[in-house]
Order: structure tokens, then C-alpha cells, then sequence
């Protein structure tokens, strides 16, 4: 297995787990103290082990509104986008954040455990551009700090992201290393990803990590693993590839339509995806149980009795301390407070169809409008 240039920082005191042919932490100590940590102050991921690749040349632009379904001319530079790559099927190959640096330099960010199969894709359809694609991710490294108190404690380290506006990054420096600041992330939160352009003198993101421990204690913070990251990326109501996203399954089917920009001109996946607008027989809904865990491949029935769909991701939310999900059901299924029926282990447990995110706006989230609801958690 892989590991990241953190691993010996953390590998003591974490669980570790494999997750995409790396050791990764799975949790520190609670993955519910980790998750609400970033519900109220904050919290620090690595993220090393996502894919990283820049694509340059004259026809950079061209080639990628070509692939992604998004429209990459309405990036302005340092400026970044959600954006889906697309079969001529319409199902999505993978979902990344294309990030523009200028018109002919982009940098795209993308799963883990699609790594190979997106960067072999990208590839595949270079062919007689002007384009080259490097592959970055094992040159670098990247974590993600998140929460209501992000910004608080990046300002102690790199000052000069304070007040980056949302999807925005900047080119930076940690102490003599180059880095890159974005204000995005997986959790629906405030938050930042930061990456380190080099990893040649391990010191430099041992130091890296360490200042982010330090200020994140001071702020009452926590490091988290890929429980809390799961956790809180399906309350916020985001999709996770190989989960709820995959070949078979289309962005206006996973209700992503917003990401696809018909007007932008010819890109992979468009035929299809114009002939599905006229109508989508199946849909992704969020679900929310007042009793069991709704897990990923378990049967979706209606009251009638009718298999009407299938779960694609599930867990235990710590901030609603109840069963929630996603579920692709047919369409006329979908309205909000609808009941459906999950089949877990041979019982029928109802769930009620639901808007996402899963948490109240108002209280959490980027876009809240009031303080954080800091609960009072063991020392």
C-alpha cells in the first residue's frame, strides 16, 4: 500500500485503513467527535491520496469543454468549478474540480480510487491536441482543513489566503515551498484545500501537518479520517464516486443537472444527456430513517409492495443521530415526505424521502447565517 507524506505523523495514534491502495486514517479516536468537530470549529484531513493533474497547452481550454460536461470558459483565472467527466452513454466517468490557473494551464483535482482510469481517459482523448497532461498526485501532497473556524486557523500559517472568496485559490508559499490554497472542500462546511507542490524534503510537510495540529488544538479542532469524511460529505448531500456516481448513472439522474451546460457547445455525453432532459426515469433522493442504517446495494420498495430502487450510500448521521442516505428510486417516487421502504436484512424499515443537505442551513454549512452550535465535548 501507498502512504503519504503524513503517514508518519499520524500512524501511531490513528486506525489506519486501506482506501484506494494507500494507509489512511479511518479515525483518530471517535468518528462522531471528528465529524461534529467540523459541524462547529474545525477539522484537518489529509487528502493526498486524490488524483492531481494539469492539463496545458494552446487548446487546453478546447479540450476540456470538450470532456468535462460543465463550461470551463466561464472560469475566470484562480478560479475553480465542480464539473463531471461523461460517456457517450452519459454516465459519469468520474466528478473533479477543474481549477483555472490561466487559458492554458488547468488543474484538475479527482478521486482516488479513479486515479488511473480518469488519468488514462484524459489520455485517451489528447490525441492530435495541443495539449499536454502531467500527472502531479504522487509529487505532491494535499489536506483540507474545514469547519466554521477554517479560516482562523489557516491565518496563522499562510496569511495570505485570509478572505479567499468561495471556489477562489491562490498561489502561496509555506516558508520556501510553493503552494496552492483553494476555499473548497468535501463537507459541505467552510473550509480550504492546500496543496504542497513538492514533497522532495520530507520535513517540509512534516512541518506543514504539525502547524496545522497546533493551530487546530488551539481552536478546539480535531484531525479526522475517512469516517468523518464520509459522514459528513452524505450529510451535506454530496455524491461519492463508485458509490452514487458511476459509468451507469447520469449527472441529471444523481439531480447534478446544474453541473451540465448544454450551451457551451459539443462535449461527451451531450446527445444522450439532451434526450434524458425530456425525461428522467429514476432519480437520486435523499432518505432519512427513524430507525435502522440504510447501506449501500440494499432494495428500495414503495408502500404498495413495488422494487422501485436501491440504496447507494448510507451511514449514521452523528448530527441527526439517525439512519440517513441517498437512494435512486424511480421517478415518480421522489417528492419530498414521500415514504419508501429499505429492505435491511429481510426487514422493512421505513424512510421518508428528503431534500438535501440533511442539516439546517440556517445553523450549518458555508452559507450559515448564525454561529456555530458548539456542544461541549470530553477533554
Amino acid at each position: 500500500m501507498k502512504i503519504t507524506p503524513f503517514h508518519e505523523l499520524y500512524k501511531e495514534r490513528a486506525t489506519l485503513t486501506e482506501y484506494a491502495g494507500f494507509q489512511l486514517p479511518l479515525l483518530y479516536d471517535s468518528i462522531r467527535e471528528e465529524h461534529m468537530a467540523v459541524r462547529q470549529r474545525v477539522g484537518l484531513f489529509d487528502v493526498t491520496h486524490m488524483g492531481r493533474a494539469f492539463v496545458r497547452g494552446g487548446e487546453a481550454e478546447t479540450y476540456l469543454n470538450h470532456m468535462t460536461a460543465n463550461d470551463v470558459t466561464r472560469l475566470e483565472d484562480n478560479k475553480a468549478q465542480y464539473t463531471m467527466f461523461c460517456n457517450e452513454r452519459g454516465g459519469v466517468v468520474d466528478d473533479l474540480m477543474a481549477y483555472r490557473v490561466n487559458r492554458n494551464l488547468y488543474l484538475l483535482v479527482y478521486n482516488a480510487t479513479s486515479r488511473a482510469t480518469t488519468l488514462k481517459w484524459l489520455r485517451s482523448h489528447a490525441d492530435g491536441s495541443d495539449v499536454v497532461i502531467e500527472d502531479v498526485s504522487d509529487q505532491t501532497c494535499m489536506v483540507a482543513v474545514q469547519g466554521p473556524l477554517a479560516e482562523e486557523a489557516l491565518r496563522s500559517i499562510l496569511p495570505e489566503a485570509s478572505g479567499l472568496g468561495r471556489f477562489r485559490s491562490i498561489d502561496t508559499a509555506y516558508g520556501e515551498s510553493k503552494t496552492m490554497v483553494s476555499r473548497t472542500g468535501y463537507t459541505g462546511e467552510n473550509g480550504f484545500e492546500v496543496i504542497l507542490w513538492s514533497v522532495d524534503d520530507p520535513d517540509v510537510p512534516a512541518s506543514l501537518w504539525r502547524d496545522f495540529v497546533g493551530s487546530i488544538t488551539e481552536l478546539g479542532g480535531l484531525a479526522c479520517g475517512l469516517g468523518a469524511r464520509d459522514t459528513l460529505r452524505l450529510e451535506a448531500g454530496f455524491c461519492l464516486y463508485g458509490n452514487d456516481l458511476t459509468e451507469e448513472i447520469t449527472p441529471l439522474e444523481a439531480d447534478l443537472g446544474w453541473v451540465v451546460k448544454f450551451d457551451q457547445g459539443e462535449f461527451i455525453g451531450r446527445e444522450t444527456l439532451e434526450r434524458q432532459t425530456e425525461k428522467v426515469h429514476r432519480l437520486r433522493r435523499g432518505i432519512i430513517l427513524e430507525r435502522g442504517i440504510p447501506r449501500q446495494g440494499q432494495k428500495v420498495f414503495s408502500a404498495s409492495g413495488l422494487d422501485i430502487g436501491f440504496v447507494s450510500s448510507g451511514t449514521f448521521s452523528p448530527l441527526l443521530k439517525q439512519g440517513i442516505g441517498f437512494c435512486y428510486v424511480e421517478a415518480e417516487f421522489t417528492k419530498v415526505d414521500e415514504v419508501v421502504y429499505i429492505d435491511i436484512r429481510g426487514r422493512r424499515a421505513a424512510a421518508r424521502v428528503t431534500d438535501v443537505p440533511f442539516y439546517d442551513t440556517d445553523i450549518y454549512g458555508a452559507t450559515r447565517k448564525r454561529p456555530p452550535l458548539i456542544e461541549s465535548r470530553k477533554a
